[in-house]
């Protein structure tokens, strides 16, 4: 648990300037009548603040503990009348902290520089994640993403707490104009990339209720990457303009959402030909194609069928 603005006391009030009367205020959940370890660290700053250093068994720093029951409730004053910024936290996956910040009536003042203020601390993911997506196979060469193409997705999971993430759960959702490319998932946990098993009836293994990639250690980083072709432009969802991935990385009842947002290009070109009944269908024979033309795409701002200034060229990729 992080908290936020957590001020002792009115800063603008000058009357008793050694009064810290709104402490973080602390329980634990899951532990029954089992004593649980909180470690509190003032400042969230990874320092032991006064006296011998005090240091976790994961290797990082705090300034002191907490052995409290399930439902016990412990107040929290930062020495220095200021609990903005403190941390909380346990190393046991299978305690929850529930924690507030707020006025203590044993310890403020009925009037300033006592605050009658406060607020819950909200529990934040212990991991980040994030996604990208890069185009993997130019079909056709125009360096844009287009239909045919193929795109590499990749995901990244870092874990920024003070313990392990168990469990980590990947899920992913792909977009309905694209078709997974079979055996191109891949994990890489520290050791290297090595193949993520295709499995379900869809054989992409992060859809269908996810793939669950094991612990993340502390500082430790999960990536993952997968790639999926774009369908051909006649079978694109009509008038759909762009290949959105969505997904999500969860562990310990904690989501941190996916999301890849790829523009789609297209392009003009046909079979070109003389036509020479002018029927505007080519018969074959001497209606052979014309090789080489160059197509072009403008606007025409007047509607006088002549290219002229006002008139937008859009050939180029847009």
């Amino acid at each position: 648990m992080l908290v936020g603005l957590g001020l002792g006391r009115d800063p603008n009030s000058n009357v008793n300037p050694g009064q810290n009367g709104s402490p973080v205020w602390v329980t634990t959940v899951g532990n029954g009548e089992t004593l649980a370890t909180i470690y509190v660290d003032y400042n969230g700053d990874n320092l032991t603040n006064s006296g011998p250093v005090l240091t976790d068994p994961n290797g990082f720093h705090y300034d002191a503990i907490l052995s409290l029951k399930e439902l016990e409730r412990a107040r929290v004053f930062d020495p220095d009348g200021n609990q903005t910024g403190m941390l909380l936290y346990s190393l046991d996956p299978n305690i929850k902290l529930a924690a507030a910040w707020g006025e203590d009536p044993l310890s403020a003042s009925t009037a300033r520089p006592g605050i009658d203020v406060g607020t819950g601390v909200t529990p934040l993911p212990t991991f980040d994640a994030g996604k990208i997506s890069a185009l993997q196979v130019d079909a056709d060469g125009d360096g844009y993403t287009s239909p045919g193409d193929t795109l590499l997705y990749t995901v990244s999971i870092g874990n920024a707490s003070r313990a392990p993430v168990l469990s980590l759960l990947l899920q992913d959702t792909l977009s309905a104009d694209v078709s997974y490319v079979a055996g191109t998932t891949r994990i890489n946990t520290g050791s290297g990339f090595v193949s993520l098993a295709d499995a379900g009836t869809t054989a992409f293994p992060l859809d269908e209720g996810g793939s669950v990639l094991g612990d993340l250690a502390v500082g430790g980083n999960f990536t993952v990457t997968f790639e999926a072709k774009i369908d051909a432009f006649a079978d694109l969802t009509p008038g759909v303009k762009t290949v959105i991935n969505t997904g999500k990385a969860s562990a310990a009842g904690l989501s941190v959402p996916l999301l890849a947002v790829d523009p789609l290009y297209g392009s003009i070109g046909d079979f070109v030909w003389k036509d020479l009944n002018s029927d505007g269908v080519q018969d074959g024979g001497a209606e052979a194609g014309i090789a080489g033309v160059t197509l072009n795409l403008y606007r025409d701002a007047n509607d006088n069928g002549i290219i002229d200034g006002p008139d937008t060229d859009y050939s180029a990729p847009r």
